[in-house]
């Protein structure tokens, strides 16, 4: 499935460049938001059971 979608990107990009670039950049911009919001969300979890974030040097040993 991931490769049928690679290729049709490819074939996507040499119909309608313009079109797909702006895409492609809407989509980038989407998913560092999504990566950033998923990571505050994490972050804020462990801190509510009392964990600490990976290379804090606590390891969660409180």
């Amino acid at each position: 499935m991931i490769a049928t979608s690679g290729d049709e990107a490819f074939v996507t990009l040499a119909l309608v460049p313009k079109e797909v670039m702006f895409l492609f950049a809407v989509l980038f911009i989407l998913g560092i938001i999504g990566a950033r919001t998923a990571e505050a969300h994490m972050y804020r979890a462990e801190n509510d059971r009392g964990y600490a974030r990976a290379g804090s040097g606590r390891h969660g040993i409180q």
